[in-house]
């Protein structure tokens, strides 16, 4: 029969290793998150992993992407992959709207009550492993001078960009990169269009409503004025106010669009013949996310 004393002893070193893997358990989950935001840090894009894009299709939520003629330039891997990359050439943007409501309001910012725009200059954030894998099994390009430089150049502005804080677009990398499934639908992208200029589209699995279209319109001020606001900018901070928030970040979102996906099981990202292995999909459910 066992003592009380053994019991309790018995009972404390259960207690104590509990305790030890769910501080282990904590330490790797913590490490590898701190792993990811230095990949997503340090990421620059890898020339020589640039591939032709051709005939290619990619829908994501309400928005089908195609890439007729250029050339996609990979980021380096976050967490193993490619997630980001540049797109230099001639293509299109087309989203419906999921409803007369958010028709009439695309409409009042781009004139049409549907999005079909031409592009030539894009930059992707894919989500789905599968569908990011097939595109860059493409056939392997030699951009040229003028495009490394064009593209380098896009892919710096971006990871310093205002749009793509305001977005979150990083946390959804890093949840994406952590493992969380249902973030294989996270796309986002910048482009810049022929007639409606530089815009951004977003599929963000977490939010109650997964699809953003919008622009943001960056504050126009004269240097005095500027050097007013970072003052201000600046004094906030000192107050534990503002913090993270720069000069650039100031100006103004317009919201083009703002709507759920058809159904929560829809498929959020899929592409279309990136390579020859046929579509690739993912679902999703629907979770809040915090907003900035």
């Amino acid at each position: 029969m066992v003592s009380i004393r053994g019991r309790v002893l018995r009972s404390f070193a259960i207690c104590c290793l509990d305790a030890y893997c769910t501080l282990a358990v904590a330490r790797a989950e913590a490490g590898e998150g701190g792993r990811i935001k230095g990949e997503i840090a340090a990421s620059r894009l890898e020339l020589a992993g640039a591939v032709a894009a051709t005939n290619l299709s990619l829908n994501a939520g309400l928005a089908r992407l195609d890439l007729r003629q250029g050339v996609l330039v990979p980021a380096s891997p976050i967490g193993g992959k490619v997630v980001e990359m540049v797109f230099l050439g001639s293509g299109r943007v087309s989203v419906a709207p999921p409803d007369e409501i958010e028709a009439g309001q695309l409409e009042l910012f781009t004139g049409g009550p549907k999005l079909d725009e031409e592009i030539d200059q894009a930059i992707l954030v894919v989500g789905l492993d599968a569908a990011s894998a097939a595109l860059m099994r493409r056939a392997r390009v030699h951009p040229t001078a003028e495009q490394e430089q064009q593209a380098a150049r896009l892919y710096e502005r971006w990871k310093t960009s205002p749009e793509r804080r305001q977005l979150h677009v990083e946390g959804g990398i890093l949840i994406n990169a952590a493992g969380d499934r249902s973030y294989q639908g996270f796309f986002a992208g910048w482009f810049h269009g022929k007639v409606q200029g530089d815009f951004l589209y977003l599929v963000d699995p977490g939010d109650r409503e997964q699809v953003t279209l919008g622009q943001f319109v960056h504050l126009e001020a004269g240097e005095k004025e500027k050097r007013k606001l970072l003052r201000a900018i600046h004094r906030e901070q000192r107050r534990g106010r503002l913090i993270g928030v720069e000069l650039d970040d100031l100006g103004q979102w317009n919201n083009w669009l703002s709507a759920r996906c058809a159904t929560r099981t829809a498929s959020l990202l899929s592409a279309a013949n990136p390579s020859s292995p046929g579509n690739t999909r993912s679902t999703s459910g629907s979770r809040t996310r915090r907003r900035a």
